[in-house]
């Protein structure tokens, strides 16, 4: 349990970091003066806070987010910025709109970077893939059938099928046509199914009725030189953007239909639980869903509510549309009204979230 919070927090601190420190770069590349650089949120915890030039950085003790404070970011309405000319020069309000845009997006293009470098550092050094049956490699269960035998005797996907037996007669899992075809040889009968799971060997009994109700392939290490480890890395990033920004769309469609879509969304609570089951499965794993959990942030971001990058980004193409800032007023009560339906999201999935895990 230890470890898997401890796992859920670094991976959950890596992205948050990257996040911020992609505002804070481009801040600085801005020549916008930077006041905080905070990984969490919470009251300040001098111990866990430095600061060096202008900026004060700190570790907050609620892990779940961070923020970057630059100077003038909270001033919208002075459209000719008539203050000193010190300030003109460091504040963000009085930066033209494009650097203020490429500030904003900074963060959701550093975490689909990220996305990006972790997937060509797994075909780089290795990830497990899908191979044939003549290749090295595990069979791996990839699905399992609901109220399956499989299902009820407790085998879960991702786990490495070592062997199965019937009586005194055994087959070693080298190949997945040869553990089906050992399954369908002893349908009806009590077959035992020894599998890896981790670092952990156990065994279930099941009966074929007639089949197990599990999908398997065979999964070994695949590994590709630098050139075509960057080529497969980037049509992966492209994919999940792709994917992710549409599940986001058929969430949103589906909540406004009445459909039950969204119960299938995991929170916080939900990503912890996630987390431990995949770094149970091996470290590459755990790369990898890491590089989608940071896909993820970054389409989350892009949405244009306005207390997300997307939302601020949206309000500087209705300032340079309209010719001037949005109104202080304006601002002030869309950000507490996206800011109270996006707690009430967060609260409803952590229910759902808790719910699973109990239920």
């Amino acid at each position: 349990m230890f470890l898997t919070i401890l796992t859920t927090i670094i991976v959950l601190g890596v992205l948050i970091f990257i996040h911020e420190l992609g505002h804070f770069l481009a801040a600085k590349w801005a020549g916008v003066k930077v006041e905080k650089f905070a990984i969490g949120f919470g009251p300040l915890i001098k111990k866990l806070s430095y600061k060096r030039g202008d900026t004060e950085y700190s570790l907050r003790p609620i892990p779940f987010g961070g923020f970057v404070k630059m100077l003038g970011e909270d001033i919208v309405e002075d459209k000719n910025c008539e203050y000193s000319k010190e300030f003109k020069e460091k504040s963000f309000c009085c930066k033209p709109i494009y650097k203020r845009s490429i500030i904003a997006v900074a963060g959701v293009f550093f975490n689909v970077l990220l996305a990006f470098f972790l997937f060509t550092a797994l075909y780089a050094v290795g990830t497990p893939a899908v191979v044939d049956d003549t290749s090295a490699g595990s069979v791996a269960i990839l699905e399992i059938q609901k109220e399956s035998p499989a299902e009820i005797a407790g085998l879960q996907v991702g786990d490495k099928i070592v062997g199965v037996s019937s009586g005194e007669i055994y087959y070693d899992a080298e190949t997945v046509s040869g553990v089906q075809e050992f399954i369908s040889k002893h349908k009806g009968q009590e077959i035992k199914i020894d599998y890896l799971r981790g670092e952990t060997t156990d065994f279930v009994l099941v009966v074929p009725d007639p089949l197990v109700g599990i999908y398997m392939n065979k999964i070994g290490i695949v590994k590709m030189p630098a050139h075509k480890a960057v080529w497969e890395a980037g049509k992966d990033t492209v994919f999940w953007v792709y994917a992710i920004t549409k599940m986001f769309v058929d969430l949103f469609i589906d909540i406004f239909k009445g459909g039950n879509m969204a119960s299938q969304v995991a929170g916080p609570v939900g990503i912890f639980s996630i987390v431990g089951n995949v770094a149970q499965s091996g470290f590459a794993y755990l790369i990898s869903f890491t590089a989608f959990l940071s896909i993820n942030l970054a389409i989350l971001n892009m949405l244009p509510l306005p207390v997300l990058d997307g939302g601020r980004l949206l309000f500087f193409v209705i300032e340079k549309i309209k010719g001037s800032p949005v109104r202080k007023k304006t601002l002030d009560l869309s950000m507490s009204i996206s800011g109270f339906i996006l707690i009430l999201l967060m609260l409803i999935v952590t229910f759902n979230d808790i719910a699973k895990i109990l239920f």
